[in-house]
């Protein structure tokens, strides 16, 4: 027996049933199957709701700032498979004080809708965080590959403007790849790669940031006995940022690093797999009238056989000259050992922030 049923909705809560001239509505169907033979009984509940609005409110009633449109939002339930839910999210809107987010966004892709330079179509951006606004354009270059010998690749230049929320300057931006995705430049088994980005208001340069890095990787392969891979990186991370010219208490902030990765990776027989690390970095950083040069360590190891796995870290800061009061850039002097104790291991051991970024930026691409 089926039982089908079909009904417009109407606005409730955040929900919003009218989005342009068109209705929201849900879709319902319930299926049910009786077998004599087997003595069972079994239900399914399926359904949609069209296209419709989430519109995300403060504590302020009818202060609204973000629209969530979706296409669609299906679900179903049965007694084998449980609920199941596949929202389709068509769109994003701003309201209230984010209203120029959307404005800024409509006018950049509208601005730069079919234009091409040198055959390679511009695409526009828009990033928000909870401190300002980035839209803007990039395009990329194509990659330059010359068999073995050269290989170019992930060369994007972008040019945009930053509006904070805070009482800052409005800044452009301009860029050549990003510290999430840096440029390539392989030459046989040598490579390396970097990012710049600059950042400029109406006065001044407010912001300049950059990093050029040389890496080297070799690889072996001893059919299904073992497999490894061996990689170094030697680079150095530059930054300049000005301090807010209306803020007594904003300073600008200097930071020039150096540093060097060794990563190394075994697999035997695709059973027991070994990946060891080592990162060491040598910093100098001024904050104001204060500067330090601090050192840091860090040494991680991994092992899995089977389904065991076990990984220890061992971990080194040390002030080499001055200190900063709000240094948050080191940990002090020491170091600590990761794993060999017999307190339980957190995430944070073995994480450290800036692996993490780099893991969580490989899935926002």
């Amino acid at each position: 027996m089926t039982i089908e049923f079909t009904t417009p909705l109407v606005d409730f809560g955040p929900f919003r049933a009218l989005v342009g001239n068109n209705r929201a509505k849900l879709d319902l169907r319930i299926l049910n199957e009786v077998s004599y033979a087997e003595g069972t009984n079994t239900n399914t509940i399926s359904g949609k709701i069209s296209l419709f609005e989430l519109r995300l409110l403060t504590a302020t009633p009818g202060l609204q700032f973000i629209g969530v449109v979706f296409k669609d939002f299906t679900f179903s339930f049965d007694h084998d498979g449980g609920p199941s839910f596949k929202p389709g999210v068509d769109a994003v809107r701003f309201y209230g004080p984010l209203a120029f987010v959307g404005i800024l966004e409509d006018y950049i892709s509208d601005a730069f809708k079919g234009v091409s330079i040198l055959g390679l179509k511009l695409k526009t951006y828009l990033e928000i965080t909870y401190t300002e606004v980035r839209v803007g354009v990039t395009f990329g270059l194509e990659d330059i590959k010359m068999g073995p010998v050269l290989r170019v690749t992930n060369c994007v230049l972008s040019a945009g403007i930053i509006v904070p929320f805070e009482r800052k300057p409005v800044r452009a931006a301009f860029g050549f790849a990003r510290e999430d995705e840096k440029f390539n430049i392989t030459v046989y088994g040598f490579g390396g790669g970097g990012f710049l980005t600059i950042e400029v208001s109406e006065k001044r340069m407010e912001k300049i940031e950059g990093a050029l890095e040389a890496t080297y990787t070799l690889a072996f392969d001893f059919g299904i006995v073992a497999t490894g891979l061996a990689r170094i990186a030697i680079g150095v991370y530059f930054k300049l940022e000005r301090g807010d010219e209306d803020d007594e208490n904003s300073k600008d902030e200097v930071v020039l690093r150096g540093y060097v990765r060794a990563t190394g990776r075994l697999s035997v027989l695709g059973l027991i797999s070994i990946t060891a690390e080592f990162y060491a970095d040598l910093q100098y950083r001024q904050l104001g009238s204060e500067s330090a040069v601090t050192a840091h360590a860090r040494l991680t190891v991994s092992i899995d056989i089977l389904f065991f796995h076990v990984s220890v870290a061992l971990e080194f800061f040390y002030n080499l000259q001055g200190s900063i009061s709000d240094e948050s850039l080191t940990g002090g002097r020491g170091a600590r050992a990761v794993g060999a104790a017999d307190e339980p291991t957190s995430f944070g051991d073995l994480m450290s922030r800036e692996d993490w970024e780099q893991y969580c930026a490989a899935f926002a691409a």
